[in-house]
C-alpha cells in the first residue's frame, strides 16, 4: 500500500478538480434548489442567465481560489514526501570513486 500513495494522491486530486467543475450530471439529476442542491457550477449559471455577471464572477473567483489553494497543498505534500530524510548529501559521482 505505501507504494501506491502518489497513485492515490493523484486520483484524488483528480476526483476534486473533476467534482468542483461539474454541472451536466448535477444539473440532471439534482436541478437547482437554492440552499439545497446548489454547486459553485450551477450558481455561477444561475446567476448568468440572471444578468447578475458581477455575482457570477465572485464565485468564478471562489473557485479560482479553492483550485489553487488545493494544488499548491497537494504540490507542497508531494515534495515534502519526496525528500531524502535526514542529512542532505551533496558530492559528484567522481567524488563517490575517488572514497572507495
Amino acid at each position: 500500500m505505501p507504494n501506491c500513495k502518489d497513485g492515490i494522491l493523484a486520483a484524488t486530486v483528480l476526483a476534486f478538480a473533476r467534482a468542483l467543475g461539474e454541472y451536466g450530471a448535477t444539473t440532471m439529476v439534482t436541478g437547482y434548489i437554492p440552499g439545497r442542491t446548489a454547486t459553485i457550477s450551477t450558481t455561477v449559471y444561475q446567476l448568468w442567465r440572471e444578468g447578475n455577471d458581477a455575482a457570477a464572477y465572485k464565485w468564478v473567483m471562489v473557485n479560482l481560489v479553492i483550485s489553487f489553494v488545493v494544488l499548491v497543498a497537494v504540490n507542497m505534500l508531494e515534495n515534502s514526501y519526496r525528500q531524502p530524510k535526514g542529512r542532505a548529501v551533496n558530492h559528484t559521482l567522481s567524488e563517490e570513486f575517488e572514497r572507495k
